[in-house]
């Protein structure tokens, strides 16, 4: 079982979903874009969401997610971020039962 929260700061840095699956301790701070083009500075920003929300206790903070309209990216612009499609992002989330 897990949850999903939303983030926002007062100065206009947010992401759309906070996704923690409590049974494999998986995080990911996720945003959707209606644009088909990836942009690094859409990345950038739930970077900065995962590492505010990040636990002290871990390694390393949520995964960084956009969902948008054109092609899967992975590990792109950095190691660690994806830019998933849409059909992508839901085909994953639907048979991932890990």
């Amino acid at each position: 079982m897990g949850d999903a929260k939303y983030f926002r700061e007062s100065n206009g840095l947010e992401a759309d979903l906070l996704i923690h699956d409590r049974d494999s301790n998986r995080r990911w701070v996720v945003d959707a874009k209606a644009g088909q083009t990836p942009k690094a500075p859409w990345i950038e920003a739930m970077a900065k969401v995962s590492s505010l929300v990040k636990n002290p206790k871990a390694a390393a903070g949520p995964r960084p997610i956009i969902i948008y309209r054109g092609l899967t990216k992975r590990e792109w612009p950095t190691p660690g971020s994806d830019f998933l499609g849409f059909e992508d992002a839901i085909a994953e989330w639907q048979t991932d039962g890990s």
